[in-house]
């Protein structure tokens, strides 16, 4: 199933929710505002750029595409339940943001893991570039 923001050439934002799809594989594309994506309990390949402000793959092995270059710094846990992530551009992210992500495939793009003030370690010990 594919599942694409009708806002793609507007800055509209948009909530796309399938997370009560079961056993779906399914393709999602926000479009160009600040859009909350949720997933299905199956496999979702998901495609956000730097406006989208929360995604959650759900159950099953989850892929964010990154279209547009990003930097979620600022935005807190923006991906919950995301295995994969898959950059087109560059991308900035906080370590907490990591969790759970076991696969990065670079794409030869930049990416740019920030830590806090408190002294954080980053372990990437169990993710795959």
């Amino acid at each position: 199933m594919e599942v694409n923001d009708a806002s793609a050439e507007t800055s509209n934002a948009l909530t796309i929710d399938l997370s009560g799809l079961e056993n779906a594989t399914t393709t999602i594309t926000g479009g160009a505002g600040a859009d909350k994506i949720y997933g299905s309990a199956g496999d979702d390949y998901i495609k956000v750029d730097d406006k989208d402000t929360e995604v959650k793959g759900g159950d099953g092995t989850d892929t964010v595409e990154i279209t547009k270059a990003a930097d979620f710094t600022d935005d807190g846990d923006v991906f919950e339940t995301i295995e994969k992530i898959v950059m087109k551009d560059t991308l900035t992210l906080n370590a907490s943001q990591l969790d759970g992500v076991t696969n990065i495939d670079g794409g030869g793009k930049a990416l740019t893991i920030k830590g806090t003030d408190s002294g954080d370690t980053i372990d990437l010990k169990s993710i795959t570039f």
